[in-house]
């Protein structure tokens, strides 16, 4: 014996759709990192992302997610996913053009590791 409880009048279909990326630069931007150092930094009420809040939030495969992180070079720093404020930018940039040319490296085959270790009194990992 067949019964029937009910019938639907429509249904859902899924479609492929484009990732929506450009949310993820705007949630980043709104708390750029300005270094261990400052004050916001200390006493941010801005939020701050990991990769799963990210993807709980940005509708998009995780593979996009991590290459858009890359693309917009975006860091993680303690576990969070920053984007860094641009003259905090600019002093790392300089601190490691100065240590490249006090070390006579060449800009093309700056040593990462050796790089990182004479850095870190300047700025903590």
């Amino acid at each position: 014996m067949i019964r029937i409880y009910g019938f639907a009048k429509s249904y859902w279909e899924l479609k492929i759709s484009r990732p929506k990326l450009k949310k993820l630069k705007k949630l980043l931007m709104e708390n750029q990192y300005e270094g261990p150092s400052s004050a916001k930094e200390r006493n941010s009420t801005y939020p701050k992302y990991t990769k799963e809040d990210l993807m709980e939030t940005i509708q998009a495969s995780e593979q996009e997610i991590m290459q858009q992180l890359q693309l917009i070079h975006a860091c993680r720093i303690e576990g969070y996913w920053r984007i860094l404020e641009f003259d905090y930018e600019m002093k790392l940039l300089n601190h490691v053009t100065q240590l490249a040319d006090s070390e006579s490296w060449s800009f093309s085959k700056i040593p990462l590791t050796i790089c990182l270790q004479e850095l870190e009194l300047l700025e903590p990992r």
